[in-house]
């Protein structure tokens, strides 16, 4: 049984996807990439607790995430550096309280789509997209073999965002 996990800026993650799409392995197939969860996060959604860390691939894509509008520029949230590129996710609603985030790049993406088909492929991992990946899921919770992203098992984490590019990227697997 395995997960694999999608996330922004997680230095802890397997493997790393930079803007240029250059992708570094961070950690050995050995280590454990960390959600720590507790047994309260599972007993919320009637899920018995069980250890998934050490059944989960993390995948980051190096991107600042969220972003703010200040004076006509985007500015990370963090560190308050001016981001060159940002995305509007939607100009009548916000996703996870924020309606600017940083882009991923064509180059990030074309370079996740092939680790994932290959992932997929070597640890038999289901690439079927399913919408629920954007919240928390139960299926994540339960362990489900499949593609997640952090906020599939933490209710508050601001992660990657449905850019419709990404989406169309895990719908054509």
């Amino acid at each position: 049984m395995k997960q694999i996990v999608l996330c922004h800026g997680n230095n802890s993650a397997h493997h790393i996807i930079h803007r240029d799409g250059i992708v570094s392995t961070v950690l050995g197939s050995k280590k454990e990439f960390t959600l720590d969860l507790k047994p309260i996060d599972f007993e919320k959604y009637g899920v018995e607790y069980r250890n998934l860390e050490e059944h989960i691939i993390a995948i980051s894509l190096d991107s600042c995430g969220p972003v703010c509008l200040k004076n006509g520029y985007f500015y990370s949230l963090t560190d308050l550096m001016p981001v060159d590129d940002a995305y509007e996710y939607c100009i009548k609603t916000k996703w996870r309280s924020y309606q600017h985030w940083e882009l991923y790049y064509e180059e990030q993406l074309e370079s996740l789509r092939k680790l994932l088909i290959s992932l997929c492929k070597k640890h038999a991992i289901p690439n079927k997209y399913n919408a629920d990946i954007w919240d928390l899921s139960r299926r994540a919770l339960m362990g489900t073999p499949g593609i997640f992203c952090q906020c599939s098992f933490i209710k508050n984490a601001h992660d990657l965002n449905p850019q419709i590019e990404l989406i169309n990227i895990l719908k054509s697997l």
